[in-house]
């Protein structure tokens, strides 16, 4: 029993079946200054908050 999908190609059909290279588009990259950090001032507040309780008893 040979089973189809386990055979290894020959070197033809390898070479015949083989999908082309995919085209491509290069692009040069951006170039601009970047801001490495940023300083805020303020408190962030919650929607909703719940309290903290001890679950422990």
């Amino acid at each position: 029993m040979q089973l189809l999908g386990c055979t290894k190609p020959s070197e033809n059909q390898a070479a015949d079946e083989q999908m082309p290279a995919p085209k491509v588009k290069i692009a040069q990259p951006l170039q601009k200054e970047v801001l490495e950090w940023d300083e805020y001032t303020g408190r962030g507040v919650s929607k909703r908050s719940r309290p903290w309780r001890s679950e422990q008893e």
